[in-house]
C-alpha cells in the first residue's frame, strides 16, 4: 500500500471523530479570537467533531474574498471561513477523502439556511498531482539555477534595510507593540527593528 493511500484510508475509514486520532503533534490553542469562536458555533457539531487540522490562522477583514482550503476535510474551516467572506465572497474546500467530504457535503444546504447565503464548494482531488502536473514541463535543472553563496551579515543588513524604509522624521517611541514570533521570516528581525526605532517591545512564541 502507498503511503498516500496509507493516509487517506486513516483519516476516510479509521477516523471518525477528533479523538480518534493517533497523534497529538499539533499545539493549538484553547482560547480562539471571538469572532473565529462565534463563527465555529454556527457549524454543525458533526463536522466539528471531524476535524483533524492544527488549527485555523486567518486575517479578520475576509469579507468579500475567494479562499482555497487545501486538505479541508469534513469542512469546518471552510464553513467558518465561509461566514468570514459573506455572501459576496467564496470559499472552495479541496480533500482527497471522499468519507470527509460526504460529510461536508451533507451539511451544505444546512449551513446555506443557517448563514442565509450559499457561498462554497467542495471538490475531490490529489492536490500533489495537481502541482506536479502544473509544472512537469517547468522544472530547472541544476545548471540554471546557480550557486548560493552565505551573507555573513545578512540580518543586520536587512534591519537596516527596513528600517530604511520608515520615515525618518518619525519614530515609534512611546508604543507597546506585541510581535507574535512563532512562525515566519521575521521572527527575529522584527523585533530588533521595532525596538531600534524606539517602540516597547513584547516578543511572544
Amino acid at each position: 500500500m502507498s503511503l498516500q493511500q496509507s493516509v487517506k484510508d486513516y483519516y476516510g475509514k479509521t477516523l471518525s471523530a477528533s479523538s480518534d486520532l493517533k497523534t497529538d503533534a499539533c499545539c493549538t490553542v484553547e482560547t480562539q479570537p471571538p469572532w473565529m469562536a462565534a463563527f465555529l458555533e454556527n457549524v454543525r457539531p458533526e463536522v466539528r467533531d471531524r476535524y483533524y487540522g492544527c488549527g485555523l490562522v486567518a486575517p479578520l477583514l475576509l469579507d468579500g474574498a475567494r479562499v482555497l482550503d487545501l486538505g479541508c476535510g469534513a469542512g469546518r474551516d471552510v464553513y467558518l471561513l465561509s461566514q468570514a467572506v459573506g455572501a459576496s465572497g467564496e470559499v472552495i474546500g479541496v480533500d482527497m477523502t471522499p468519507e470527509q467530504l460526504a460529510v461536508a457535503k451533507r451539511w451544505q444546504d444546512a449551513h446555506a439556511e443557517k448563514f442565509g447565503f450559499e457561498n462554497v464548494r467542495f471538490l475531490e482531488g490529489d492536490i500533489e498531482r495537481a502541482i506536479e502536473a502544473d509544472f512537469s514541463d517547468q522544472q530547472a535543472s541544476p545548471s540554471d539555477v546557480g550557486k548560493a553563496s552565505r551573507l555573513e551579515d545578512a540580518l543586520g543588513r536587512y534591519i537596516e534595510f527596513i528600517k530604511q524604509s520608515f520615515p525618518k522624521h518619525k519614530s515609534l517611541a512611546g508604543l507597546k507593540i506585541v510581535v507574535d514570533c512563532a512562525h515566519g521570516a521575521a521572527y527575529k528581525c522584527a523585533p530588533q527593528v521595532l525596538w531600534e526605532l524606539e517602540a516597547e517591545v513584547f516578543a511572544i512564541g
